[in-house]
């Protein structure tokens, strides 16, 4: 920016460094890096983000996939046995064959989903703290702001809103697939089968009645706790203004 005789370098951000950032090659190195700054926090963070939701996703398809097979397993077993009769000890065994590799199916991915939440137990609760207190400080921020300034404050609001929805979003999906096992299991003619058959029903069911989800230390990662920050955020956000007026 020219001002008169003298040329000014413009800077993507307010920054302080130890060496001069007006003249060459000072202004050029400051440049650069405040430009690769910038650009590896806004590809980091979508990427933690894509990443985490991409692996709610896939065990929420494969509890689907689950569910998917044991709608298939009981219209197989009502085909083979219809009404009251019981299944003979050959498609017995059969079934029992297809019943243990769902199981096995569902154990695999219980703790695929238990070795992804110890994994990013850290990485999920200093996302959450940190966005509410972006949300907050930025909450009073737009409060005391004055005319075109405030549209600056609700992008930072907005952002830090969109990155925990994406968090809670994933975390809700793999929850609500993994209950819907218990509707398919009780669907189950488990009357017509042998007593390792009934075993195996009873098992998983067993296994299904503990929610599967997300979870770190004081809350779990779900659409609640995606409420309760906005709440919690909008009661601090209050707090703050009363004693800034």
């Amino acid at each position: 920016m020219a001002t008169g005789q003298q040329t000014i370098g413009e800077l993507p951000f307010r920054s302080v460094w130890p060496w001069s950032s007006d003249t060459t090659p000072g202004y050029e190195i400051t440049y650069l890096l405040l430009s690769y700054s910038s650009w590896l926090t806004s590809t980091a963070n979508p990427g933690i983000d894509c990443t985490f939701m991409g692996i709610c996703f896939h065990i929420s398809a494969e509890f689907t996939s689950i569910k998917t097979r044991l709608a298939g397993l009981a219209a197989k077993i009502d085909k083979l046995a219809p009404d009251w009769h019981v299944l003979h000890a050959e498609d017995n065994e059969k079934v029992y064959a297809e019943l243990r590799e769902t199981v096995d199916k569902h154990n695999a991915t219980i703790e695929l989903c238990e070795t992804s939440q110890t994994l990013a137990q850290e990485m999920i609760l200093i996302h959450f703290i940190t966005s509410a207190m972006v949300i907050c400080m930025n909450g009073v921020n737009l409060i005391i702001a004055r005319g075109a300034a405030k549209a600056i404050y609700v992008c930072y609001i907005m952002t830090a809103l969109i990155q925990a929805f994406v968090f809670c979003y994933g975390g809700d999906s793999l929850e609500e697939s993994s209950t819907q096992l218990n509707t398919e299991l009780y669907n189950l003619s488990w009357h017509k089968l042998n007593a390792n058959g009934r075993r195996a029903i009873a098992m998983m069911i067993q296994r299904t009645n503990k929610t599967i989800s997300i979870a770190v230390p004081f809350f779990r990662v779900s659409m609640p706790t995606f409420a309760n920050i906005i709440q919690a955020s909008g009661s601090y956000v209050t707090l703050l203004n009363t004693f800034l007026e």
